[in-house]
């Protein structure tokens, strides 16, 4: 006997609705899969040639240590497998947590972004091996200095949105960026917890919404096919019948074998409905391709051939 769930169906009218959450929107929140300060003094090729990504705290720091001249930069990157690839992004905000020590005793801390398709490892990126500014990839984004009501604030948090920029400079799996001050000058200075932090809460954050397009159904079965990331396919299907319909649903394996686990039947409305199928529950192989089966009142059979992708 096959397992029920549910499935979510709606009219396109009712998701475009003002306030309305559409259906296959997402939210997440990603946590950096890794994070390093490199630091530069003059004089001393130890620090630049020494690795701090463990450490539980970023700097981006232009001053002096023992009277020399130093300087701090951030790296930064966070895994985007979990997005599927055809998602279209909405809005991208990076949290940032002080560790309550900024400073602009010589002028403005603001600092400036830079998008990375260069590989750096966190256990031993360093000043001297790092990214600088000409291995960058295309323009940077400022982000401002640390002022509440036009004067520096040692304690302020940041939320960037970055929407914009990660849309230009993601690649498919990663958005990888280091930030330094956007003028080097001694004393002038920004500090943040790193993901090493022992409070979760205080460890920076990219949290990303995004929608994943409804898919058209085909008559007829072909080659064609979508990757599925996730447990949710997202379909469109034009119903003429008046007053309703009901859809069977079927999944097939490489072998047109029917799997079990999927719910056996819903109903759609005249129009166009927007229809979310869970997956959850059943047996899917990373790699493998599949079938949806949709058969209406009628008999009449539609299909979407997908590659399910972890």
């Amino acid at each position: 006997m096959k397992k029920v769930v549910f499935i979510i169906v709606s009219i396109w009218v009712v998701l475009s609705v003002k306030g309305q959450v559409p259906i296959n929107q997402k939210t997440v929140t990603l946590s950096p899969s890794k994070d390093a300060m490199v630091w530069l003094k003059h004089g001393d090729d130890v620090f630049k040639n020494t690795n701090y990504g463990l450490n539980d705290h970023l700097r981006i720091i232009a001053g002096t240590h023992g009277g020399a001249l130093s300087f701090y930069r951030t790296f930064m990157e966070f895994d985007l497998s979990s997005i599927p690839q055809n998602a279209v992004v909405t809005d991208v905000k990076l949290y940032l947590y002080a560790q309550g020590d900024h400073s602009q005793t010589s002028g403005s801390n603001e600092s400036r972004l830079y998008a990375l398709s260069t590989s750096w490892s966190e256990s031993t990126i360093t000043w001297e091996n790092s990214p600088k500014e000409g291995d960058a990839d295309g323009s940077s984004l400022l982000i401002p200095a640390s002022n509440t009501g036009g004067v520096n604030d040692p304690n302020k948090d940041y939320i960037v949105d970055v929407t914009e920029f990660f849309n230009e400079y993601r690649t498919s799996n990663a958005f990888s960026y280091f930030i330094k001050l956007e003028t080097e000058v001694k004393y002038r200075k920004l500090t943040f917890y790193s993901k090493d932090y022992a409070t979760v809460s205080k460890r920076p954050k990219l949290e990303v919404t995004y929608t994943v397009p409804f898919v058209e159904l085909l008559p007829e079965l072909s080659s064609d096919f979508i990757k599925l990331k996730g447990d949710v396919l997202y379909i469109k299907y034009d119903e003429e019948e008046v007053p309703s319909s009901i859809l069977n649903y079927r999944i097939l394996d490489f072998f047109q074998d029917e799997l079990s686990g999927l719910p056996t039947i819903s109903s759609v409305l005249p129009g166009h409905n927007l229809i979310a199928i869970d997956l959850a529950s059943v047996s899917l192989s990373n790699g493998e391709f599949y079938i949806l089966e949709v058969t209406d009142s009628h008999g009449e059979k539609k299909y979407l051939r997908f590659k399910k992708i972890i």
